[in-house]
């Protein structure tokens, strides 16, 4: 997974149960899903989990990054 990701983003796999209720999290996406706090929690402390970085909450547009980054892990994933 380290040939689609900078040399600074080691992501691990994801989980089983990470792969799933990501997959839901996919469906279920949109702007208003995006403001939820517990939507951007969720987002926040998987990408840290995933990509061992420390847990924190930035503007919406690092979300959306964050959620582009967590979509190729899983789709990487989902594809092998």
């Amino acid at each position: 997974m380290s040939n689609i990701f900078p040399i600074r983003f080691k992501p691990r796999k994801m989980t089983t149960d990470e792969l799933e209720m990501w997959e839901q999290f996919k469906l279920g996406i949109s702007l208003d899903t995006l403001t939820e706090e517990k939507s951007i929690g969720y987002v926040c402390k998987l990408y840290s989990e995933v990509f061992n970085k420390e847990y924190h909450e930035p503007n919406n547009i690092k979300i959306i990054a964050m959620i582009d980054k967590l979509t190729k892990v899983y789709d990487r994933q989902s594809n092998d």
